[in-house]
């Protein structure tokens, strides 16, 4: 059995050309491969996770969360494809590109402010815009709602449509 420690970055389809590239490895060499990659952010950088298990034919007998810490269990003598956790459950590998965003921004979001340390929340500055409100509902989804403060802050040139639409994204 070879192991692979990893500290693999994401990038929106990774974990396919992962899974790919060990299953053809595992292939070619007669041997099961575990691939265990990092998790979290660390500054510019998003370690996605999804850790997995192939067997010496090249399929997959274990896949752990993405974008989450999990410890997975299997007996690779009575593992078969998909099955064999104990504790757990295979993940789908296939993760949606948008949901794969999601959870990358989510993730970044949190391990940055948590690492940090130094704040308790974060401040957003909402407009009334998508991209305000995009912010805004991530930086919820990674905090939660008491560690996310909005500010409103209209100028002269602020409309009221965009300052009515500051307050209902609030």
């Amino acid at each position: 059995m070879v192991f692979v420690l990893n500290a693999s970055p994401f990038h929106v389809g990774k974990n396919i050309i992962r899974q790919k590239l060990v299953s053809k490895l595992a292939k070619k060499y007669a041997r099961s491969f575990v691939y265990i990659n990092q998790v979290g952010g660390n500054d510019g950088l998003i370690f996605d996770g999804g850790s997995f298990s192939v067997d010496k034919r090249g399929k997959t007998i274990a896949c752990a969360k993405a974008f989450d810490e999990e410890v997975s269990i299997f007996d690779t003598s009575t593992a078969r494809p998909g099955r064999g956790l104990t504790g757990s459950s295979t993940h789908d590998v296939k993760q949606a590109e948008l949901d794969q965003l999601y959870s990358a921004l989510r993730l970044g979001i949190k391990d940055y402010v948590e690492k940090c340390a130094c704040f308790e929340g974060v401040v957003i500055g909402l407009s009334g815009g998508i991209d305000s409100a995009v912010t805004a509902a991530l930086a919820v989804a990674a905090l939660g709602t008491e560690r996310v403060l909005g500010v409103s802050m209209p100028s002269p040139y602020t409309s009221r449509a965009s300052i009515e639409d500051a307050r209902r994204l609030a």
